[in-house]
């Protein structure tokens, strides 16, 4: 079985879609399955700004002049709204994955400092709406073209069952660690100190969709019984530029209390996660955090809210209703002030990458007899 992976992203294990793809890829070939990743910086041309539109104007392009024969191509679900003319005699197998399903796109909550962005926020607010409507039609075409879609989590199965997709077209494929990943952290848990620092950590960008809104509300909250607690956010990103900007989202009587790293290397990050006491993640909407799967894999109980993604992965004890922040932070607070943890979960071993790509790997052998 050959299979082509393309990521919509630069191939960098750093960032969430190039990590899924890079990750799903290596899983495949230790099942002996022969792949190639490409990601957005052999698709775009020199000159070319990043637009999904683009991207997948040339990821047609490309699949119409590429030579090897696949069995199967993966890409994301949004971007193949127009099915290429394939230069090998059998077509293979087309199979859309959702990263991050767009149709849960919601317009952003308002995000402005001063009556300047307050007069702009209608007009902002109408663009967001116009690029979701476009990015959903985008996705709508590319999933007609499909022969099967990779969804990360059931809330995405029902939204898209609820548009007419087909159940026998759909299969949940959620993300995963691998055996050298989990083995890392449990190497680390053996020497962890968490249980007496008081600590808190968020692995994940810092965006409205993960919670900026949110996160200087608890953080208050939490600060304001428990003045000696530290907030760590790792991989918070690019939306706001830079870290002194990031830093001035929250009250300034907290910042001294926080640490931000908008990019970390992700062979460091078991070490530092063991040494924390509690993860938070106030995401909106996400496909399959990983920020979540390695938090909790490091031995820490983890509360989020109630959002596709990060409900099937946490237990219902450990969310809470979207924009519940105080209820978040009491729960932050309680194991702060405790020393022995506690609404602490094992990682599933649906979770586990060789046991997704297995499953994987079974039902395309089974589609690929039937396929013509």
């Amino acid at each position: 079985m050959r299979i082509l992976l393309v990521c919509p992203q630069k191939l960098d294990k750093r960032f969430g879609i190039s990590k899924v793809y890079l990750e799903a890829a290596e899983s495949y070939m230790t099942f002996g399955v022969e792949c190639k990743v490409v990601g957005a910086e052999l698709l775009l041309k020199p000159g070319d700004v990043y637009d999904m539109e683009l991207i997948g104007k040339r990821l047609k392009e490309y699949l119409e002049v590429i030579e090897e024969p696949y069995d199967i191509i993966e890409v994301e679900h949004h971007l193949l709204p127009q099915l290429p003319k394939f230069k090998f005699p059998k077509r293979p197998l087309l199979v859309g994955r959702s990263s991050l399903l767009m149709h849960f796109m919601p317009i952003y909550e308002r995000f402005w400092n001063n009556w300047l962005g307050i007069l702009k926020y209608p007009l902002r607010k109408y663009r967001l709406n116009q690029r979701a409507k476009k990015i959903i039609r985008l996705a709508n075409k590319t999933i007609a073209n499909c022969d099967l879609i990779l969804l990360s989590n059931p809330d995405e199965i029902a939204k898209l069952a609820e548009i007419g997709v087909p159940a026998n077209k759909m299969f949940l494929s959620p993300y995963g660690l691998t055996k050298e990943r989990r083995e890392l952290f449990n190497k680390e848990k053996k020497n962890a100190k968490h249980t007496k620092m008081k600590t808190v950590v968020m692995v994940g960008t810092l965006d409205p969709r993960k919670g900026l809104n949110h996160l200087p509300k608890i953080v208050d909250k939490v600060l304001s019984k428990e003045p000696e607690a530290q907030f760590y956010f790792l991989g918070t990103g690019f939306f706001i530029p830079d870290k002194n900007r990031q830093l001035k989202v929250f009250t300034k009587n907290s910042r001294e209390n926080i640490i931000i790293k908008q990019i970390f290397d992700p062979h460091e990050l078991p070490s530092i996660l063991c040494q924390m006491k509690v993860g938070i993640f106030p995401s909106t909407w996400e496909g399959c955090p990983f920020g979540v799967l390695e938090m909790v894999c490091a031995g820490l109980p983890v509360y989020g809210f109630k959002a596709p993604g990060t409900s099937m992965i946490l237990p219902n004890e450990n969310l809470v209703s979207e924009g519940d922040c105080e209820t978040l932070a009491q729960m932050v607070i309680e194991n702060l002030r405790d020393n022995q943890l506690f609404n602490l979960i094992q990682l599933p071993e649906q979770f586990y990458w060789e046991n997704i790509s297995k499953e994987a790997i079974e039902i395309y052998k089974r589609k690929l007899e039937n396929f013509i």
